[in-house]
């Protein structure tokens, strides 16, 4: 039996996960059909770049497009890391290897 993997997709900024299910069916290979497909929907919160509207968003983006000099919201950005490592972990306690995870970001 072929080793377990995890694909973690994260959405772009104002989408949600369930939208971005459909792309699983693109990946009709073999080497998928031990794969665990997560989408999850980044929570809703205002969005500085975007003049402070709420939407789905992983972390606070205070100016696009995003270069090495723009401002950072660190603490929104961290809490985004947490979150995902957290998804992460889980899967590796359930028994993925490390090197069968993959994270997308849309």
């Amino acid at each position: 039996m072929a080793s377990r993997s995890f694909i973690l997709w994260l959405h772009g900024l104002g989408d949600s996960g369930p939208a971005n299910e459909p792309i699983r069916s693109l990946f009709t290979s073999a080497q998928f059909a031990n794969t665990r497909w997560s989408f999850p929907s980044a929570p809703s919160q205002p969005v500085t770049c975007n003049y402070g509207a709420v939407m789905p968003s992983w972390f606070d983006i205070r100016e696009i497009p995003v270069t090495a000099n723009s401002p950072v919201d660190e603490s929104s950005l961290l809490e985004a890391v947490q979150n995902v490592h957290s998804m992460i972990d889980k899967e590796l306690a359930a028994g993925v290897d490390p090197k069968n995870v993959c994270v997308d970001l849309g």
